[in-house]
């Protein structure tokens, strides 16, 4: 509900507005549910404001700050944002159709299930923004750019300018974004979010395509090779895409792990006493932060922990406490899994834990 005296101070106009802001920064404006329509109010301030069901249709609001705003389902339709300030804002299913998102800025901006159709968002910053399960049929990407950026669920087959995105880095798309979008994606913004060409043939070439439920990439230590060979074995038999690499492979170059870890969507580490070298367990720390960093974005569960035994969690328990409190099983146990029921037993639970 709309705090009367924050809407009266609104309607007063930007400039007295926006000096109320600055002398009132610790108070945070409530004018959810309101209307504002066609209103000039370029500049405005509003960052931090709860906003949430309010109505701009067709309102100016080119240079507004909406940072950490609260715009769950706000109507937008037809505004004109250009240059906006919405880095971490919410805009939940909001409604942005036909809205003037141009230069806008949408860093880290959640943008799930929002009406983008007609939308212009060319020379915007999509930056590890979520726009998962958004409509974006006709809306145009000229020259945006995208990097850590989540398309869950979206069909991009009618977007514009996708040949023209700059990848600041890879990006998260999903098999049912690929077989949704009939893969009519252009190969170069295929390649710019580091999708695996697997993906795209399981999407494009596979008759049940979205049966494949989840896409897993595995880390490990070489000496556990064996183990992981059987285990992505029975996974790949369950129709989960799954990329394994060893440890040592990223030693000495960390970085790579980020684009693993953004384009698929879970990550399992196994974790065995042969990771108890410094160089590993500092790749493990930096991969699993990794991980629960894009946990939070998505809010939904990305890091599951392989564990063969207990050396690690007994020697160096310091990095459990970065999952403690989590609301999802952040481990599956196979420290029986050289015994057949046992490592049967353990699959089963990881294979539920997977469709999380």
């Amino acid at each position: 509900m709309a705090n009367q005296q924050h809407i009266e101070l609104f309607t007063q106009g930007v400039e007295a507005w926006n000096q109320w802001r600055h002398a009132n920064r610790d108070i945070l404006p409530d004018l959810s549910g309101a209307h504002f329509e066609h209103m000039q109010l370029s500049g405005i301030r509003l960052s931090f404001a709860s906003l949430q069901k309010t109505s701009f249709h067709h309102t100016q609001l080119k240079g507004a700050y909406f940072v950490r705003a609260d715009l769950s389902e706000t109507n937008f339709d037809s505004a004109f944002l250009s240059e906006a300030h919405l880095d971490s804002a919410q805009l939940i299913n909001a409604n942005l159709r036909h809205a003037q998102l141009e230069k806008a800025k949408l860093r880290i901006t959640n943008v799930s299930g929002s009406d983008l159709r007609n939308a212009n968002l060319s020379y915007a910053n999509l930056d590890r923004a979520v726009l998962n399960n958004a409509q974006l049929d006709e809306a145009d990407l000229h020259f945006a750019r995208i990097g850590g950026t989540s398309l869950v669920n979206v069909d991009l087959s009618k977007v514009v300018g996708l040949d023209t995105v700059i990848h600041e880095r890879c990006s998260y798309l999903g098999l049912r974004t690929l077989a949704r979008s009939a893969c009519q994606i252009p190969a170069s913004f295929l390649h710019g979010t580091g999708t695996p060409r697997e993906f795209v043939t399981a999407a494009c070439f596979s008759e049940n395509a979205l049966q494949h439920f989840t896409t897993c990439f595995i880390l490990y230590a070489h000496k556990n090779e064996d183990f992981v060979r059987q285990l992505s074995a029975d996974l790949r038999g369950n129709g989960i895409l799954c990329h394994v690499m060893p440890f040592e492979e990223f030693v000495a170059h960390e970085h790579d792990i980020y684009q693993q870890i953004t384009v698929y969507d879970k990550f399992l580490p196994v974790i065995s006493a042969y990771m108890m070298t410094d160089s590993l367990y500092h790749l493990f720390h930096y991969a699993q932060k990794e991980a629960l960093a894009k946990e939070a974005m998505q809010q939904t569960p990305v890091l599951l922990r392989i564990y063969l035994d207990r050396s690690l969690e007994e020697r160096k328990p310091a990095w459990i406490r970065l999952t403690a409190g989590s609301r999802w099983p952040k481990h599956c146990d196979f420290t029986g899994w050289p015994e057949v029921a046992s490592y049967r037993r353990s699959l089963e639970q990881l294979l539920q834990l997977l469709e999380l």
